[in-house]
């Protein structure tokens, strides 16, 4: 203000662009929260299983083909958990 620059120029030269490095970090943990609230969910059976979703086919891994419980059917668990791994790594 003292430099006789106008507010709009402070808010976006000095202001936004020290603010989105928390804004980002903030923004991908809450990506990271979304994905396993959904997929805890849909394990859970308390969101509809009629949709393609990673807590589904681990559900079904579980109950359906005994993965615990065998080698056999191994993979069904495995790979959904790579994924949901893979998911919360990269954000």
């Amino acid at each position: 203000r003292t430099m006789g620059m106008s507010t709009p120029r402070i808010l976006f030269k000095d202001v936004i662009p020290n603010l989105m490095p928390f804004v980002l970090v903030n923004f991908a943990n809450a990506a990271r929260y979304v994905v396993f609230t959904s997929v805890g969910l849909a394990y859970l059976g308390i969101l509809p299983t009629s949709v393609p979703n990673w807590g589904v086919d681990l559900n079904n891994a579980y109950k359906q083909a005994g993965a615990l419980v065998g080698t056999s059917a191994l993979y069904q668990l495995i790979v959904p958990m790579i994924m949901i791994m893979g998911i919360a790594l990269s954000l």
